[in-house]
């Protein structure tokens, strides 16, 4: 905050989602559940998740997504972006990876799904050779269906981890992580 100036209170309501943002609304909150690691090359992983999908005003959602696993939980993968419609019935999603990898994703939205494949992936030099990203958002009722595939050095994009979230709160500050440990 800059010296000597004040933030104002909101005055009345927040205002209403635009209306190019409503394919996307179905996202809006912080979802939180398990997990599991589906990659065949590694071992079997459970972990947990919180996706939080916040609007700011701005013409697009903020998007953060962290996992933890363990007992006691420790952090596991975080990458965080921002999700905007196209104005097509698409809608992209810019995100950056803690593990080095910046993604570029597109793909159709509905009032209940929203699937993306990679348009763009760059990494850094201490980023993973992932050359394909295809995601896919299911709602249905108060849970959303998460699958992620990827793609290895060229290869075809395989399933990669999948979650089962429950809507737990509006969106709102930063978090801890999840109390429970990854469950079955």
């Amino acid at each position: 905050m800059v010296p000597g100036m004040a933030l104002a209170a909101p005055k009345g309501p927040p205002p209403a989602l635009p209306a190019e943002l409503a394919p996307l609304a179905f996202l809006l909150g912080v979802w939180e559940g398990g997990g599991r690691g589906l990659w065949v090359a590694e071992p079997p992983l459970r972990y947990r998740e919180r996706l939080t999908v916040a609007w700011d005003g701005r013409p697009l959602l903020r998007y953060r997504e962290e996992t933890w696993s363990g007992d006691p939980l420790t952090p596991l993968h975080t990458e965080v972006g921002f999700l905007r419609p196209l104005g097509t019935g698409e809608a992209e999603l810019l995100v950056v990876q803690a593990a080095g990898i910046l993604e570029v994703d597109r793909g159709p939205c509905s009032a209940s799904q929203l699937e993306l494949a990679s348009s763009a992936i760059d990494a850094g030099p201490c980023g993973l050779l992932v050359t394909a990203v295809r995601r896919r958002y299911r709602r249905e009722g108060t849970v959303l269906h998460v699958l992620v595939q990827i793609a290895m050095d060229g290869g075809v994009p395989q399933d990669h981890v999948r979650a089962r979230l429950e809507w737990v709160a509006a969106p709102g500050p930063a978090q801890a992580p999840p109390l429970e440990a990854p469950g079955a």
